[in-house]
């Protein structure tokens, strides 16, 4: 996502997105080093993310991880830093999801979140280069992918030849209680591509990121 946070100016946008794509937390050291600013106003950054609750200082390590000497004070984007990115997607399908799930049972749940993804696979496909069934994808396939996941909402990019990395989930309250809401995605990039990806990461399931792998 290249635009400025609601919040921030460009140095604490470049902050944020740092500690956003790192599957590790990051001492001050090491986010002063990759954002190109002092030690010190690289702290100030952080203690004025920290003021808003965006940001949060990492669990500490297991004990066999702990290196020597003085323990290193690390950070990490937490749970409402990741709600700030934009919901154009959500805006509308949390309640109508909510809505559909009342009186379904599993199965017929997650028969509804596939027909939604179809759907909305219907709306997105002019867009995507079209899908040769049993051929391997093309090579702008995935990113034009990613580049559609962002315009909904989601901080995404084509991670490797055959992958899509996604660093927030626009449905990741409501997965956290019905997890099978996370059909909609899978359907609908299935739809997209042709491929049926594999949820290889999910934040729902406690992952750094979600990982789809085609």
């Amino acid at each position: 996502m290249a635009d400025e946070l609601p919040f921030a100016g460009r140095t604490q946008t470049s902050l944020f997105h740092v500690l956003m794509h790192s599957p590790e937390a990051l001492s001050l050291d090491e986010i002063a080093a990759r954002i190109g600013v002092t030690k010190t106003a690289a702290r100030q950054h952080i203690l004025n993310l920290q003021a808003d609750g965006y940001v949060q200082i990492a669990d500490p390590a297991p004990a066999h991880q702990k290196r020597r000497g003085r323990p290193t004070i690390t950070y990490v984007i937490s749970r409402e830093g990741r709600e700030l990115f934009t919901r154009q997607y959500a805006l509308f399908s949390e309640k109508m999801i909510l809505m559909l799930k009342d009186g379904l049972d599993d199965k017929e749940f997650k028969k509804k979140m596939q027909e939604l993804g179809r759907s909305l696979a219907e709306d997105l496909q002019l867009e995507m280069p079209k899908p040769e069934l049993g051929q391997s994808l093309g090579p702008d396939t995935l990113k034009s992918l990613a580049n559609l996941m962002c315009e909904i909402g989601y901080d995404a990019y084509q991670s490797a030849a055959n992958e899509i990395t996604a660093h927030n989930c626009v449905f990741h309250k409501l997965a956290e209680k019905h997890e099978m809401v996370c059909e909609v995605d899978l359907t609908l990039m299935q739809k997209l591509t042709g491929k049926k990806p594999v949820h290889s990461e999910c934040l729902v399931r406690g992952g750094k990121s979600c990982r789809f792998t085609f």
